[in-house]
């Protein structure tokens, strides 16, 4: 199986463009809606390929690779399946907008298949190609759309936004702080309120921040409570970002929404100053 998906990205890595996006037109077509098997295929394929994280646990045709080609191969992998999404998104968004049901089934497979790509381990590329793929899909369906669809997920979907935030890559960074203030504001611009959903990633920043400071930790850089502050700094900085989102240069951002979101940015911030308190009252079995 793994050898058959490397073929199909090959071919689509290797195609012309422009004949890849006339397929996935064609696929549109209401005889047989193809383009729901083509994002079952991309979804396989992305579960597929994250077994050469391991290559002792990878497809046994795989397990004669250099060493160092597997984390090659996983990430040239995920940014084709991030590219074909992509432009799946942009070549299907309309004519498949003409039968509702099998638009939201569309989008009910991407947005399930980003979030599973940026809820992996990979690298800042594919991340970012992700992330650029996940707002490009909110803002061509809207934020209505994309938070009926993400249902019961929104939980995760906040949980690996909080945590790209916290990315030391700032193009990550940047990228998902746009995510985040495209979302707040398309909802308080539809429901004149944000309350909900800022209620999902403030439940979620203590967790976020607790397992951030975890890794660090794991990873042998924490030396004293310092250290663990260093650790959410780029979170930190990302809702600082947030928080100053200014109403006259950015036309997602309404006037009345600005306030609302600096009260927002700040109990998130108190949220991580909790997890940071508590760690300092249980330093000495830190």
């Amino acid at each position: 199986r793994c050898l058959w998906l490397l073929c199909l990205m090959y071919i689509i890595q290797e195609s012309p463009e422009a004949l890849v996006r006339e397929t996935l037109r064609s696929y549109c077509h209401p005889d047989s809606f193809l383009i729901h098997r083509f994002i079952r295929l991309l979804r396989l394929s992305s579960s597929t390929f994250q077994y050469f994280i391991d290559q002792e646990t990878s497809s046994p045709g795989l397990n004669m690779l250099p060493q160092g080609m597997s984390s090659w191969l996983m990430q040239e992998s995920f940014n084709t399946i991030c590219a074909a999404t992509n432009m799946v998104v942009d070549e299907c968004a309309n004519p498949m907008s003409a039968y509702p049901r099998e638009q939201k089934k569309m989008i009910q497979s991407v947005l399930d298949l980003l979030l599973h790509v940026l809820a992996a381990p990979q690298s800042s590329v594919t991340h970012l190609r992700a992330l650029g793929g996940s707002l490009q899909s909110l803002m061509k369906f809207g934020v209505d759309l994309f938070i009926e669809i993400a249902g019961d997920s929104l939980q995760h979907w906040a949980r690996v936004l909080l945590t790209l935030m916290n990315s030391v890559s700032l193009s990550v960074r940047s990228i998902a702080t746009d995510f985040v203030v495209s979302l707040l504001g398309g909802i308080f611009d539809l429901h004149g309120n944000i309350d909900d959903v800022a209620l999902v990633f403030l439940t979620l920043i203590p967790e976020v921040a607790a397992r951030e400071m975890a890794l660090y930790g794991v990873a042998g850089l924490v030396k004293s409570v310092e250290d663990l502050e260093t650790s959410v700094w780029p979170l930190r900085r990302a809702l600082a970002d947030v928080e100053e989102a200014n109403p006259l240069d950015d036309d997602r951002v309404d006037p009345q929404l600005s306030p609302i979101l600096s009260v927002f940015c700040r109990a998130c911030q108190a949220g991580i100053d909790g997890v940071l308190i508590e760690l300092r009252l249980l330093e000495d079995r830190c």
